[in-house]
């Protein structure tokens, strides 16, 4: 049986898995600053956790997307996948 997910939901599993974290992903708020809070994202992680994105998502995020912007929170970066799934006519709703 599959169970819905959104892509808020997703986008933290990432982000624990990317960073290694060691908390639910539940525990992290969509509107929790990704860099310079708790969080704890740098550089080197939003490289690892674009791909992440890209590949489960099945989109593409140009360098002109890559804004310190996009990683200010799980909403900025669900705002993106939603934009991007949009614009390829793929439907926004996630199935794990």
């Amino acid at each position: 049986m599959q169970t819905e997910h959104s892509i808020e939901d997703r986008i933290k599993e990432l982000i624990v898995q990317v960073l290694e974290l060691e908390v639910n992903p539940g525990e992290i708020e969509d509107d929790d600053l990704l860099f310079g809070g708790e969080i704890g994202l740098d550089s080197t992680a939003t490289l690892e956790l674009t791909a992440g994105i890209e590949e489960t998502f099945g989109i593409k995020i140009g360098d002109e997307d890559l804004t310190t912007a996009l990683f200010e929170s799980v909403d900025s970066l669900a705002k993106l996948v939603r934009e991007k799934l949009t614009v390829q006519g793929k439907s926004v709703l996630w199935v794990r």
